[in-house]
């Protein structure tokens, strides 16, 4: 899978890059939604890995613009984030997240998900329960 990672924490991305490199995947990470946006524009992503709290345009802010953007609209996101408030969460599902993981989470976790998403399965299962 070509996956985007975004979070402003760089230990965060280097280990998401690692792991997720190791398994195969085609990783591109970003510090900020403002570069995300760049990629985005210039490559199409299989998965959009999202941190919600970040400087300037934060991660439900990010979303939106995800949805408007009428190429990009279809990309599955799952957040991942230390924000574990229902309130977050509803606003991801309202925003179309395919799932949400909590940090610190565990990274058999973030494959099953992305196994799903490869397998072409719609629904996340961590956002149904909101």
């Amino acid at each position: 899978m070509r996956i985007l990672a975004i979070d402003d924490e760089k230990d965060t991305l280097d280990f998401l890059r690692e792991v997720l490199s190791q398994a195969g995947h085609e990783v591109s990470t970003a510090a900020t939604a403002g570069e995300a946006m760049v990629y985005i524009q210039l490559t199409r992503f299989d998965a959009v890995l999202l941190d919600l709290m970040m400087p300037g345009l934060d991660g439900h802010q990010f979303q939106k613009w995800m949805r408007e953007h009428w190429d990009v609209s279809d990309t599955p996101v799952v957040v991942i984030s230390c924000l574990t408030d229902a309130q977050n969460k509803q606003q991801a599902r309202i925003d179309g997240c395919f799932d949400y993981l909590e940090k610190p989470f565990q990274t058999r976790r973030l494959f099953e998900i992305l196994d799903r998403l490869e397998r072409g399965q719609t629904q996340g299962a961590g956002l149904e329960a909101i």
